[in-house]
């Protein structure tokens, strides 16, 4: 067995697993941003409806919240469990190699690519939920930024 390609593939093994934990790592936070941004636009909703007596729309108002409302359920979506893969084996996935006493550089190579693919799909994953994560958050601040400008313009109005 050529040492050079056995101390590649562990080293290739080893990236594959950091890279697991990066993703773990990445997907924890990115749940953890959601949960308090829906946390967020919960207090909106709440200061959006609670407001209608000094607001010159308080119809306006109640809409806003409503959207704000679907908007941080979009957030709160992207924080949902989902099938995501963590570092590491379980020994059954080695148990084969062994009983067959397969040589190591080829049991690397195939559970590295098999982490390869795992990681891919956790990509697709993050990827999907930072969409949904993005996607809310436009929707709450929108709603909030229109809520806010439509009540401003509907004061400046009854002013004049």
């Amino acid at each position: 067995m050529d040492s050079n390609k056995l101390e590649i593939a562990r080293k290739g093994f080893e990236q594959t697993v950091l890279y697991f934990q990066a993703q773990n790592e990445i997907a924890t936070s990115a749940d953890q941003r959601g949960m308090s941004f829906t946390g967020f636009a919960a207090v909106i909703a709440s200061v959006l409806i609670s407001s209608n007596q000094i607001v010159p729309l308080p119809a306006l108002n109640f809409l806003g919240a409503i959207v704000v409302i679907v908007g941080a359920v979009i957030v709160a979506t992207s924080c949902q469990p989902r099938s995501f893969y963590i570092a590491g084996n379980g020994f059954s996935n080695w148990k084969d190699s062994l009983k067959e006493n397969e040589d190591l550089l080829n049991v690397l190579i195939d559970h590295a690519e098999t982490n390869e693919m795992r990681m891919d799909a956790n990509d697709a994953i993050l990827a999907q939920n930072g969409n949904l994560f993005r996607q809310g958050m436009q929707v709450v601040l929108g709603s909030t930024f229109i809520t806010a400008l439509g009540q401003v313009m509907a004061l400046a109005h009854a002013t004049l």
